[in-house]
């Protein structure tokens, strides 16, 4: 989903999406902190997407456009 959103917003995959694997207990450690367990998790800006939102492409580019217009408006 990702891959196919971000270009639409002048943003690549594999420079702006870091994967960890939930194995690692620091990258579990790190969804415990947003408040979630679930995968996949998406943060954008403060904005955190988990589970089936983290699927639904029209909440990802809601979460982008608004972040991008917050950088805007600054």
């Amino acid at each position: 989903m990702l891959q196919r959103v971000l270009p639409d917003f002048g943003a690549s995959y594999e420079t702006h999406v870091l994967e960890m694997d939930i194995e690692d207990s620091e990258a579990l450690a790190e969804l415990l902190m947003l408040n979630t367990e679930l995968v996949p998790t998406i943060t954008i800006g403060g904005k955190v997407l988990s589970g089936e939102d983290a699927t639904d492409e029209g909440k990802i580019r809601a979460a982008l456009s608004s972040e991008l217009k917050k950088l805007f408006d600054s």
